[in-house]
Order: C-alpha cells, then sequence, then structure tokens
C-alpha cells in the first residue's frame, strides 16, 4: 500500500486513522486495503531495532477504543489481495518475505527472503510456506514445508517469529469509525 507519498511502505494503524478522517473510511477501503490486512508489529522495534524508525510511534496517539481491541497506532497493515479470478484474470498471491520486493516485506533476520504466499479466498487467508527456514504457522500450529492452511479474521499467522493477526478491513473501519 502507498500512503504519504511512501512508496513499498506498509501503512500504520495510524496512519490509516489519519487518512479515514480525512477521505472516510470507504475511500480507504475501497482504494488501499481490501478485504483483509494483516496488523503488528515486526519484533525488535520496542528495542529500536532496524524498523522502529518506518513505524514512527507516538506520532498518532492510541485512542482507548483500539487499545481494548488490542491494537496500537503504531502497529503495521499490510493489505491482502485477493487469489482468485476477477476480470478474467487471476491475481498473484502477496510474496511475504524479508526482500524488500515482496509484497509483504517483513525486515527481520529469521524471516526468509521468500517465505511465503498470501491471497484472499472468500472470507478465508489462504497461506502457502515457501519452504521457509523458520515456518509459517497459523494459531501456533505450523504447516508442513512448501504446505498450505487457511486462516480466517481473529487468527494469528506468523512467519518464523513475526506473528500478524489476521484483520477483516470493514471491522477496522468500523473500529477507527467510532474514533
Amino acid at each position: 500500500m502507498w500512503l504519504a507519498g511512501r512508496r513499498n511502505e506498509p501503512a500504520t494503524v495510524g496512519d490509516v486513522l489519519v487518512l479515514c478522517r480525512a477521505h472516510g473510511a470507504a475511500a480507504m477501503e475501497q482504494q488501499h486495503l481490501g478485504e483483509t490486512v494483516l496488523v503488528g508489529n515486526i519484533p525488535g522495534v520496542e528495542m529500536g531495532g532496524g524498523w522502529a524508525f518506518r513505524t514512527r510511534s507516538n506520532l498518532v496517539p492510541t485512542p482507548p477504543a483500539l487499545q481494548d481491541a488490542g491494537l496500537t497506532t503504531d502497529m503495521v497493515c499490510w493489505p491482502v489481495r485477493r487469489g482468485d479470478f476477477l476480470g478474467g484474470v487471476t491475481q498473484a498471491p502477496a510474496r511475504v518475505g524479508r526482500a524488500p520486493s515482496n509484497e509483504i516485506a517483513l525486515a527481520h533476520q529469521d524471516v526468509s527472503k521468500l517465505h511465503a504466499r498470501v491471497w484472499q479466498r472468500g472470507e478465508q487467508l489462504a497461506l502457502e510456506d515457501a519452504r521457509s527456514l523458520n515456518g509459517t504457522y497459523i494459531n501456533g500450529i505450523r504447516l508442513p514445508l512448501g504446505g498450505r492452511g487457511t486462516a480466517l479474521p481473529g487468527d494469528t499467522v506468523a512467519f518464523g517469529p513475526v506473528a500478524l493477526r489476521v484483520m477483516n478491513v470493514q471491522r477496522l473501519m468500523v473500529l477507527l469509525a467510532t474514533l
């Protein structure tokens, strides 16, 4: 998702909140986010790791309603595109990994360069492990090497040590609209 002139960098929940206030939740959902997002932080951010400068924590304070939902404004949102036929064209799965060329780039040393592939399939998030060294997990259960699985909104998916929550964008937009 490209926001605020930053190419190939994910938006934070705080970015989405600010843009929802400026442009409306429906516009954000349609133009930038799609149906499902992965929300979370890269381990090490709290300790000033390599990702810390990108999350711009504390620029947007976290409202209590977000905290109650287990979210903070410095959490990052990675949109997941559909992996089925749209207009007669199959959408390719989003690549997840450490390499900056991935659609979901997770800058952590224990994430493989190409760790997994993810795509939206109906209400589910489909995942395929790309034979990663440290594994791809759904709710703590490791997928077989090169194996596939599905996750639902509210589930936790992990790519090595990086655990992210699967979140329905409509739920996120409703939550942000109430703030």
